[in-house]
């Protein structure tokens, strides 16, 4: 009893996280003397995970102080309104208010950290399940659709500096997005951050079994060779480029079907256009941009954008549907009818 009472204190994006984070280390342990001997390494397995720890020990603090000096930030301007522009008076209670809601931030942006890492993991475990890469698949259901022709080659002729350094810019901030949404649902209401993280969580994890099963490492490399002008651009092209070479310094990820940058900006955009219409004028070109990214930069087949599409649109229905049914079937009544009369989570 004491086990299901703490379950129902949970939200529906919490059970999530912590089923598949459960699963992940039952299959690395599991798994663990596979991935040995496929690198001729006794006790080899436990390499990755000191890489990731140490490209992550310093990331989740520096979020943490970030949000807690931004919502610190927010907490002092509100107070400072209420108190007809008292600065001053206002600073203690912004303070406070910054704190308390930091961990609040923290509950829901847990999730996220936890799937970077699996994320991470995936690169080592996927050989494993699927040893022979799909991208032989994926180009020929593009070049049924465009009619021969590979959609990231057709696109050679638009290529500019200025428009390389724009995708890439937009193509790089889709992650500090997927935070800042988060934050816009948390002002606006408890289901509409539960319901954003739900979906969110929900298109990453089907994303990610869907990589074990259709492994492909993407235009930029199966056709590497077909291509005849280079993505050349300014220093935001480079510093794209950083990043993403960065995130593959031991193995090239197979992390191309469906496109979670298409499938996890959807998302964005619809809980938006429910929750925060006001913010479209920003996201609708956003989105497109990123999308438009996807295939420019040659991440992506156009079937993986199509794949992403789809799989926002289930997951949308599910993290709606499913936080709905959780709060009703699971929780307890008190729970959520103080959730109900709570306006905004960090108002």
């Amino acid at each position: 009893m004491r086990v299901w009472g703490w379950v129902r204190k949970l939200e529906l994006y919490e059970g999530i996280g912590i089923v598949v984070s459960v699963l992940c280390v039952i299959g690395f342990f599991a798994l663990g003397d596979e991935i040995d001997a496929k690198q001729g390494e006794p006790g080899w397995h436990w390499y990755p995970l000191s890489w990731i720890w140490a490209i992550y020990r310093t990331f989740i603090p520096k979020a943490l102080v970030c949000a807690l000096l931004g919502l610190g930030l927010l907490g002092w301007i509100r107070e400072a309104r209420r108190e007809k522009n008292n600065w001053r008076l206002a600073w203690k209670p912004g303070l406070r208010w910054g704190v308390g809601q930091t961990l609040t931030v923290a509950r829901f942006g847990l999730p996220f950290c936890v799937l970077l890492i699996i994320y991470r993991a995936l690169d080592f475990y996927i050989p494993l399940f699927s040893p022979v890469d799909r991208d032989g698949w994926l180009l020929k259901v593009d070049a049924w659709m465009f009619g021969g022709v590979q959609p990231s080659v057709w696109l050679e002729p638009l290529i500019r500096p200025w428009l390389t350094d724009y995708l890439s810019f937009v193509y790089m901030i889709w992650f500090p997005m997927i935070f800042f949404t988060l934050l816009l649902m948390m002002l606006k209401s408890r289901e509409a951050v539960s319901g954003y993280v739900a979906a969110a969580l929900f298109a990453f994890y089907i994303g990610y079994v869907s990589y074990t099963i259709v492994p492909a490492v993407g235009p930029l490399y199966s056709l590497a060779d077909t291509y005849t002008t280079s993505l050349s651009g300014g220093a935001i092209t480079e510093m794209q480029r950083a990043v993403v070479t960065s995130q593959q310094d031991m193995n090239v990820s197979r992390d191309c079907f469906p496109s979670l940058h298409t499938a996890i900006s959807c998302v964005m955009l619809y809980f938006v256009w429910t929750y925060r219409r006001k913010w479209l004028w920003l996201y609708a070109p956003l989105v497109v941009s990123i999308l438009v990214s996807t295939i420019y930069l040659r991440y992506h087949y156009v079937i993986d954008v199509l794949a992403g599409i789809g799989l926002a649109a289930l997951t949308c229905w599910l993290g709606r549907a499913g936080t709905a049914w959780w709060q009703v079937r699971v929780q307890p009544s008190a729970d959520r009818k103080r959730k109900k009369a709570t306006n905004g989570v960090v108002s």
